[in-house]
């Protein structure tokens, strides 16, 4: 749990940001790689995901949104999620990964406004 995180409702985080490509990877050009990483999302397991309040939950995703930019910039792949390889996703997830495990060493305060999660 990330440190400063509220005792309400908590949401499970995928670490690498996998549902942006469970979303939108091209399924029928990746099918094998596809059907591995929706098995793998939807199992939600230990090593994936990491359990954060509401409030942690918009922050880090409001974070990764930038992060994403950034990494795609640095990375001369400056496109629709779509339209990205099955090693360019693997490479962002991996670094969405270590994004995340970095930002939850440090107390954040979160953000209020519920854009992800849904919730006022």
């Amino acid at each position: 749990m990330k440190p400063g995180c509220l005792s309400t409702r908590v949401y499970r985080h995928h670490k690498g940001g996998e549902r942006t490509f469970v979303r939108h990877l091209n399924q029928w050009t990746y099918k094998k790689e596809y059907a591995k990483l929706a098995r793998e999302y939807y199992a939600f397991r230990p090593q994936d995901i990491v359990c954060v309040c509401g409030d942690h939950h918009e922050e880090v995703h409001d974070q990764m949104e930038q992060f994403d930019l950034d990494w795609m910039v640095e990375n001369n792949c400056i496109k629709a999620f779509r339209h990205f390889t099955w090693e360019e996703a693997c490479k962002l997830m991996e670094a969405r990964r270590a994004f995340t495990n970095d930002w939850l060493l440090t107390k954040t305060p979160g953000i209020k406004s519920r854009r992800f999660t849904g919730r006022p």
